[in-house]
């Protein structure tokens, strides 16, 4: 029996765009209850999961597609011609799946290993302080417009980091988080994109092993 080539499995940039496209009518029909739900729904989720949209800029070795970002853009935009808000958490969620790709494997491992279907939200600005023990780091803070968070299985927050408890940071970084390990504070009721559920995330001296760090300059390197 021949072996099956799973290159010939792998979706194209047009089909890609094609399917964020086919899904503008159902989003509009769940525009009102997004806004009033101030989230998007769970069932949005997991119909642009089954299109496969989250795989645009994710690594190859988790399912991904690595695709340019014209095509991201594309998908995006046909998302948000559907409803702004569900565009603005699939946006931050798909270019995450490019940003974790550049955290240690072990890292990208533990996000995806069990379940390449995951997703994530970010707050990039350092809402708290990451101090260096050995291992890894402790952190506590909080997190602003953390948009999808309710959405997502784990976060990117922006931290600064110390060389102790007592010292200045020297620089800063971004950590991974899974959802078990942070609590998120409901306020996020405004009047534009309500349905982005971009609320607080709270951390309360968690620990985090070195491998979820990715250093402001690993990041620029």
């Amino acid at each position: 029996m021949d072996t099956i080539d799973k290159t010939d499995l792998r979706a194209d940039p047009e089909e890609i765009v094609a399917r964020a496209a086919a899904l503008k009518p159902v989003l509009r029909a769940r525009q009102r209850e997004t806004e009033r739900n101030r989230r998007v729904s769970d069932e949005t989720v997991a119909d642009l999961k089954a299109a496969e949209l989250y795989k645009v800029q994710q690594p190859a070795r988790y399912g991904g597609f690595e695709f340019d970002i014209g095509t991201f853009v594309r998908c995006a935009t046909e998302i948000g011609a559907g409803c702004g808000s569900t565009a603005w958490v699939y946006a931050t969620a798909a270019q995450h799946q490019w940003q974790i790709g550049m955290f240690d494997v072990a890292a990208q491992d533990e996000v995806w290993g069990d379940d390449p279907t995951h997703i994530s939200a970010s707050s990039y600005s350092p809402g708290g302080t990451a101090v260096e023990i050995d291992g890894g780091y402790r952190i506590t803070g909080k997190w602003l417009y953390c948009s999808g968070v309710l959405n997502a299985n784990w976060m990117i927050l922006g931290a600064r980091i110390a060389k102790d408890a007592t010292s200045d940071p020297y620089t800063q970084g971004y950590i991974l988080v899974p959802k078990a390990d942070f609590s998120v504070e409901d306020n996020w009721d405004v009047m534009g994109l309500i349905g982005t559920g971009s609320n607080d995330v709270i951390i309360d001296d968690l620990f985090i092993p070195t491998h979820r760090m990715l250093t402001l300059e690993q990041a620029l390197s």
